[in-house]
């Protein structure tokens, strides 16, 4: 069972170093996240799209992968659609022969000169538009993980938890091998109440960080979800 290891000790009256705060930042990793994640939209709806990258490649690195064999199965899944983003930023920088800057509007627009994609949503894979889709379906499964797991004051099997999350997030995406994958792998996480203990020194530590950080992160899925339909890149195709 996964469980959660103290990461440092303190003398009393010894000075925080700068180690001693990066070791409580890994040990509260949601605290931390949720700082990165809040640095993502910008002035006129736009999105950081290197501050969201970094926040997506710190939530896999952090908290999934802490989380037993389902967790992590999803952190090689956010990964694989970060890489689709990095790939987009990089062919950007060389056809243009300048960095992309912040903006994924400006990165969203110019996939849509390339003619990557076709209309009514029908957005062309690998790119940043689908890396940025699915990375966004996955942190809104995981705030329905979360809120679905601190209203249950008795332990929960985190499994049935995370199926539930993930239907009611994008359920009618996800097809039927990659449903059945899922739920075999989210067999393993446990109940909440040591579940949560992974990405904190308690039950109630981790309900604090991720309330807050659930906050942070609906905001930027609402930012990110207005720029998608703009761009008419809303792909609802279902997944293998």
């Amino acid at each position: 069972m996964c469980v959660w290891h103290k990461l440092s000790g303190s003398s009393p009256g010894r000075k925080k170093t700068r180690s001693d705060q990066n070791l409580a930042r890994l040990a509260r990793p949601l605290v931390s996240n949720k700082e990165t994640f809040s640095k993502c939209v910008l002035p006129g709806g736009d999105i950081d799209v290197y501050a969201y990258e970094r926040g997506c490649r710190n939530f896999a690195d952090h908290v999934m992968e802490g989380m037993c064999i389902g967790g992590r199965l999803m952190a090689v899944t956010t990964h694989a659609n970060v890489e689709k983003l990095r790939e987009s930023l990089a062919n950007y920088e060389l056809t243009t022969g300048m960095p992309a800057g912040r903006s994924l509007r400006a990165l969203y627009h110019w996939e849509a000169k390339q003619k990557m994609h076709e209309p009514g949503g029908v957005i062309a894979d690998p790119s940043a538009a689908m890396g940025v889709l699915w990375c966004r379906h996955g942190l809104q499964t995981w705030i329905n993980f979360f809120e679905l797991s601190m209203a249950h004051a008795d332990p929960q099997d985190c499994g049935v938890l995370m199926e539930e999350a993930i239907e009611a997030s994008h359920g009618e995406l996800v097809g039927w091998w990659s449903r059945q994958t899922v739920a075999l792998a989210c067999k393993t996480m446990g109940p909440w109440e040591e579940l949560a203990q992974t990405v904190g020194p308690s039950r109630a530590d981790t309900e604090l960080d991720a309330k807050a950080w659930c906050r942070v992160v609906t905001e930027v899925i609402v930012a990110l979800k207005a720029l998608q339909k703009e761009c008419d890149y809303e792909d609802q195709r279902c997944s293998s």
